[in-house]
């Protein structure tokens, strides 16, 4: 999957939510990482907790780990903020809080580790990945095939919002085509989670471009409700987001 410039908010408490759906056991839980990318990325993005990508970093400056506080809920479970199985290009990164960097490819960039993190080369990288890409592909497809249990209200005729509506069971399940969630008749995105647990977004299609139409509400500023949103784009390839997405993304 290819991402362009993007600003992302994840939590890893949302996932590790999740995962406990899934009753197979695997050495990974969704909650290890914030982003995880299967191809290269190019980015300007800031990544709350953790990343692992699986081809190059490329692009201008891009921020990881930037909630990391050790003893906190982003502190990355092996303490490791960025790990590229490739190379690390263009304008400096920023790994902060202390937190170390991995890459498997070569170095070209500055990388800035704010709170005394090191910088390691690691040649496993590339096996670790590709386990950690089944474990998820599987996850994904598991998200996908549930019954939604939750309505949206999409906007019609006239520019409106997208309003999630939970059902108020344990776990809402919402499905949504990419194509009417980021149209251009969306103005905001909208969730309400009335009493759930835990929401679990399913979006379909290929590609998404998302240039309009803020979320706003508890999504934005609850850290609390972030941490029970999962984005599942179980069918992407292409993800082009030019705004904050909040909660965690699987794709």
């Amino acid at each position: 999957m290819n991402i362009s410039p993007f600003s992302l908010g994840v939590s890893m408490a949302a996932v590790s939510i999740v995962s406990s759906l899934s009753t197979s056991a695997s050495a990974f839980s969704l909650g290890d990482y914030n982003l995880v990318v299967f191809e290269d990325v190019t980015s300007n993005s800031d990544v709350e907790g953790s990343a692992f990508i699986g081809g190059d970093l490329l692009g201008s400056s891009s921020n990881y780990c930037i909630k990391c506080d050790a003893g906190g809920s982003f502190f990355p479970f092996d303490g490791v903020g960025l790990k590229v199985v490739g190379d690390i290009e263009g304008n400096p990164k920023n790994v902060n809080n202390g937190t170390d960097l991995e890459y498997g490819g070569n170095l070209n960039a500055i990388v800035n580790m704010n709170g005394g993190g090191s910088i390691i080369q690691n040649s496993n990288l590339a096996n670790e990945f590709t386990q950690l890409k089944n474990f998820l592909s599987n996850e994904s497809t598991l998200y996908s095939n549930l019954a939604s249990n939750s309505s949206i209200n999409v906007p019609g005729q006239q520019p409106g919002p997208v309003i999630f509506n939970s059902s108020g069971d344990s776990v809402a399940v919402f499905d949504i085509d990419a194509a009417d969630l980021f149209s251009n008749k969306t103005q905001q995105i909208e969730l309400n989670l009335n009493g759930s647990s835990t929401a679990i977004i399913n979006v379909r299609g290929t590609s998404a471009n998302w240039n309009q139409g803020n979320i706003v509400g508890d999504l934005v500023s609850d850290d609390e409700v972030k941490e029970k949103v999962l984005w599942n784009f179980y069918e992407a390839e292409t993800l082009n987001f030019n705004l904050a997405l909040y909660g965690s993304l699987l794709a």
